[in-house]
C-alpha cells in the first residue's frame, strides 16, 4: 500500500490564496495600465462626441434650406427644432433673407475639447473650425 506523505497544517495556508503583496502588485498593474489608457480614451469620446454635433449641424442646415423654401427667409433659433444633445448647445446667428450662421457651443465635460471649442456652419456651407470638421 503506499501512502503519501501528510503536509502539515502550515503549509495548507501558505497555498489557499494570493498574499498581499501579489495582489498590490496586481493593483499596481492595474493602476499603471488605466492612467495610460484613459486620456486616449477620453480623447476618442469627446472626438465621438464632436461628430456628432456636426451631424447634427448639418441636420439643422437642411431644416434651414427648407424652412427658406416656404418663408423666403432663414428661421432663427425659435423657428427651428434643435437637436437635444447633453454635451453642445445649438443656435443660429445672422439669418436674413439670404444668410445664416449655424453653431455648437460645447457644455459640461466636452468643454475639455481644446481642439475644437465653438463649431460652426453658414448658408455656403463654410465650416470652422476647418480642422474639426476633416475626417
Amino acid at each position: 500500500m503506499l501512502i503519501s506523505p501528510q503536509r502539515s497544517s502550515d503549509q495548507d495556508s501558505h497555498d489557499l490564496g494570493y498574499s498581499l503583496i501579489e495582489l498590490l502588485i496586481v493593483l499596481l498593474i492595474m493602476g499603471i495600465l488605466a492612467t495610460a489608457v484613459l486620456p486616449s480614451l477620453q480623447s476618442h469620446i469627446r472626438s465621438a462626441r464632436r461628430n456628432e454635433a456636426i451631424s447634427h449641424l448639418l441636420q439643422l442646415k437642411i431644416q434651414q434650406e427648407r424652412f427658406r423654401l416656404n418663408h423666403h427667409s432663414y428661421a432663427s433659433t425659435q423657428q427651428l427644432v434643435l437637436p437635444h444633445n447633453p454635451y453642445y448647445a445649438f443656435s443660429v446667428t445672422g439669418e436674413t433673407a439670404s444668410t445664416f450662421t449655424l453653431i455648437a457651443t460645447p457644455l459640461g465635460t466636452q468643454r475639455a475639447d481644446s481642439r475644437c471649442q465653438t463649431l460652426s456652419i453658414n448658408q455656403s456651407m463654410q465650416q470652422q473650425p476647418t480642422e474639426c470638421f476633416v475626417h
